[in-house]
């Protein structure tokens, strides 16, 4: 757990702290949209570091996996 927890908080040097949390949640599959000005969008290099975070978080189980979100959306 402390593993998977490193890797998150390493996470958050990313980008900006509401970038950075924005973009996860987003990703995790709770939509809250994006960060408002000044703060621009989180580069794709970063995003595609965030993403694979997430999914080593969704692959331990501590987030839906994408088959669990479709269910939500419907």
């Amino acid at each position: 757990m402390q593993a998977l927890i490193d890797l998150l908080r390493k996470a958050f040097d990313l980008g900006t702290f509401p970038v950075v949390v924005k973009e996860a949640m987003n990703m995790a599959g709770m939509p809250v949209g994006p960060c408002r000005r000044p703060v621009g969008p989180l580069k794709e290099e970063a995003r595609r570091q965030l993403a694979g975070v997430l999914e080593r978080l969704r692959e331990a189980g501590y987030l839906p996996s994408y088959a669990e979100l479709a269910k939500r959306r419907r």
